[in-house]
């Protein structure tokens, strides 16, 4: 029988292709961390040249930001309903609890972990990750009520569906030696776990939760297991209702698109376009050159001579500049056709500015 954490890995697995387009669309939210460089083509072989200039486009995440900052500054309207029909004042008592649970999870998310709140992390990971989830748990001890509310990335953290909903979610998260000794102490001790001597080592860590039990895991060593009696896995995951929904061979990773749905292709043609421009214009400034010789001898070339200079060449020698073809009508059409096809995937530039 497989342990949770050998499901957890098939499931990792399976996921592989949704989270290949997890990590394509977070390259592009860091333009500075995962740069852009151009490369030629020179017949079939695709080679990487030095005197190229490369530019990275911020265009993917000045879009993802801006819709993610219109949905944090949304409010929010909650809709209470039931049988018999909820009077008034049984709507007000209602809003002002959920009001007062959202506020208490705040509260805590920003003190343990600098979130400054739960909205501001689900509308940015709705728009980058397209899945959001989080572990919630509200339970009553000596009457009084406990609050435990965790967002959780779901690039990292691979669940299962079943006929009755969600059967597991297996949080993956990277914390320090010194974190994981203060929190699983006692669950440490006696137990022969390994950790890495330096305290600030990222070491990994799997949260297992299903309907019955929930296991923690040290990268692969069990530091926890214990039973609960919730009746259900104490999370809530759900997926944005984007993406094609056919059913063909490889569709997870279309599923739940996020907001580069339509123009993740487009972005590096436009950092390519981007490129050549500048690499041209570099080329036409500093210039290329050729000098006529009787008799080649493979020794270096006489050096043109700098702004204000004059150079003495002998006769037939002198340099003469190396045309370059004017690329000016297809760089403007390039560019006019690649903004297009863009802001129809997104949203207009008119649309941005507001």
């Amino acid at each position: 029988m497989k342990s949770t954490l050998e499901i957890v890995k098939d499931k990792i697995t399976e996921l592989g292709d949704l989270y290949k387009r997890m990590d394509n669309t977070m390259e592009k939210l860091y333009p500075e961390q995962f740069p852009y460089e151009l490369t030629l083509y020179n017949s079939d072989i695709k080679t990487k040249k030095t005197e190229t200039i490369s530019v990275t486009s911020n265009i993917a995440a000045v879009f993802v930001d801006a819709v993610a900052s219109d949905l944090m500054a949304g409010i929010w309207q909650d809709v209470i309903e039931g049988k018999p029909k909820v009077s008034a004042r049984q709507t007000r008592v209602i809003e002002a609890f959920i009001g007062d649970m959202r506020a208490q999870a705040d509260e805590e998310l920003c003190n343990e972990f600098d979130i400054p709140s739960l909205d501001s992390w689900l509308a940015k990971h709705i728009c980058e990750r397209g899945i959001i989830g989080a572990f919630w748990l509200s339970i009553v001890e000596n009457k009084k009520l406990k609050l435990r509310c965790l967002p959780v990335d779901m690039r990292w953290t691979p669940f299962e569906r079943g006929v009755k909903g969600l059967k597991w979610f297996a949080p993956i998260t990277t914390r320090t030696v010194a974190s994981i000794k203060e929190e699983f102490e006692k669950d440490l001790k006696g137990k022969g776990i390994s950790l890495p001597d330096s305290q600030t080592t990222g070491v990994k860590i799997t949260d297992f939760w299903d309907d019955t039990f929930n296991e923690v895991w040290i990268d692969s060593q069990l530091v926890r297991s214990q039973k609960h009696k919730l009746g259900r896995p104490p999370g809530v995951i759900v997926g944005a209702a984007s993406g094609t929904m056919l059913r063909d061979a490889g569709y997870l990773q279309h599923e739940n698109e996020d907001l580069l749905q339509f123009i993740r292709h487009l972005i590096d043609e436009h950092n390519r376009n981007l490129s050549v421009k500048q690499t041209a214009g570099q080329n036409g400034i500093i210039g290329r050159y050729e000098a006529e010789q009787e008799i080649i001898d493979g020794s270096p070339s006489h050096p043109i001579p700098g702004s204000g200079q004059t150079l003495d060449v002998a006769k037939g020698g002198k340099h003469v500049l190396v045309p370059m073809p004017d690329s000016n009508v297809a760089f403007r059409s390039a560019d006019a056709e690649i903004s297009q096809e863009i802001q129809m995937g997104s949203i207009s530039n008119a649309e941005l500015a507001d």
